[in-house]
């Protein structure tokens, strides 16, 4: 139900550091992972919220 919103978000800023976070976020819980790595990797700021997600992604990718 969010989806819709996170794409409106991008469409008028491709760039919109939160909006990709956010939405890797919650591809990351609904078991999207591929997805979610695609946004995360957009994400340019690297904080450590960035990197736990990061983190975690790697973890699922190598089981």
């Amino acid at each position: 139900m969010v989806f819709p919103f996170f794409e409106k978000a991008l469409e008028f800023d491709a760039d919109n550091q939160d909006a990709l976070y956010l939405l890797a976020h919650i591809l990351y819980d609904f078991g999207e992972f591929d997805s979610a790595r695609i946004y995360l990797d957009r994400v340019r700021d690297k904080n450590s919220s960035v990197t736990e997600l990061m983190q975690k992604l790697r973890e699922v990718s190598a089981v």
